[in-house]
């Protein structure tokens, strides 16, 4: 098996080791990934214009494993502007369009995300923080920003967004 990127995958129905917190998945069955909850009438596009018709909705839960999958080197920025190390416990992928244009949230628009705690963080067995750093990757810089907090909902983080990008539940860490 590989991811699309080279990587030679093993299904996790075929791991030779199991890992704790996995759950096997049924064939159709994708399992637990990114949710994302966007209020009507909030999409817009970069004039501030909303769409006419229907929008695309590309979402995706990055594989922690497939590290191919995370745009940066784990560099993020705190609020401050310290420059730490990121470990992610979680993120994911939104991007809304149609065709060629590209929609985010309105000014002043919050969309409610949710990302589950990757299966690898909880096969290691640590334990979940009740809130989290939520970071976005900045594209232009090729650098991690802090920008929220996230709540432990069970095995999932939620978090209120503004804008939708590459996002990511971490422990920040001192390099």
């Amino acid at each position: 098996w590989q991811d699309g990127l080279s990587n030679v995958v093993a299904p996790f129905d075929k791991l030779r080791v199991p890992l704790p917190g996995l759950q096997p998945i049924r064939k159709g069955e994708c399992g637990e990934g990114i949710r994302v909850q966007i209020p009507p009438n909030s999409l817009v596009d970069q004039n501030g214009q909303p769409p006419v018709g229907n929008v695309d909705i590309a979402i995706s839960t990055i594989d922690l494993l497939s590290p191919e999958q995370m745009p940066g080197d784990y560099t993020a920025l705190t609020p401050d502007g310290e420059t730490r190390v990121m470990q992610s416990w979680g993120a994911g992928y939104i991007e809304i369009t149609d065709g060629f244009k590209h929609y985010n949230l309105a000014p002043g628009a919050i969309a409610r995300v949710e990302i589950p705690v990757d299966p690898s963080q909880l096969a290691a067995g640590g334990v979940l923080d009740p809130t989290i750093p939520v970071l976005h990757y900045d594209e232009q810089n090729g650098v991690w920003i802090e920008d929220g907090i996230a709540f432990l909902q069970g095995n999932t983080y939620v978090t209120d967004v503004t804008h939708f990008s590459v996002i990511n539940m971490d422990v920040l860490m001192v390099n």
